[in-house]
């Protein structure tokens, strides 16, 4: 029995000669970045921002993912990284606004974090030695204690009455 796809395991996308499978909905990369364009400008002139959802619907999408699937065509990868880049760009400049909320939570489901990673170093960037400052601020302490027991020693004896 023969597969719709051709002979082989994986075949070639056609059968008897002719292409199988939906038509894509947009045919070249140029016609894909100029509806990407369409939709931006008439975002901006709607003053409304730019979304992935609201721009797979422009172009034609049923939904986001089937958007996100024409990366995997090598003609449109890039494309498809430039539309995504002018979203994420969208939700950029309202980090900014008084209520970023919706921004930072949008931009975390596409692989932003907001951790931040400290590193500290010694002189020069070599490691702290913890040692040298752990007893230096050992002597520290016992020169500040030593200084309270001897005044507290001072006031005791200032008080007592002589015999």
């Amino acid at each position: 029995m023969k597969k719709a796809n051709g002979d082989k395991p994986g075949g070639n996308g056609k059968k008897n000669g002719k292409k199988v499978g939906r038509p894509r909905i947009v045919d070249t990369p140029e016609a894909f970045d100029a509806k990407v364009d369409e939709y931006h400008a008439l975002c901006a002139e709607a003053k409304v921002p730019v979304t992935f959802t609201g721009m797979a619907i422009h172009l034609g999408f049923a939904d986001r993912q089937s958007f996100y699937d024409y990366q995997k065509q090598p003609e449109f990868s890039c494309s498809v990284k430039r539309a995504r880049a002018l979203v994420e760009m969208s939700y950029e400049r309202r980090l900014s606004s008084s209520n970023p909320v919706g921004a930072i939570f949008a931009l975390k489901n596409h692989g932003w974090t907001d951790k931040q990673r400290v590193e500290h170093t010694g002189a020069d960037g070599e490691a702290i030695e913890i040692a040298a400052v752990a007893a230096e601020a050992r002597r520290a302490v016992v020169g500040r204690l030593a200084g309270i027991a001897a005044r507290v020693t001072e006031n005791r004896l200032a008080k007592k009455p002589e015999r």
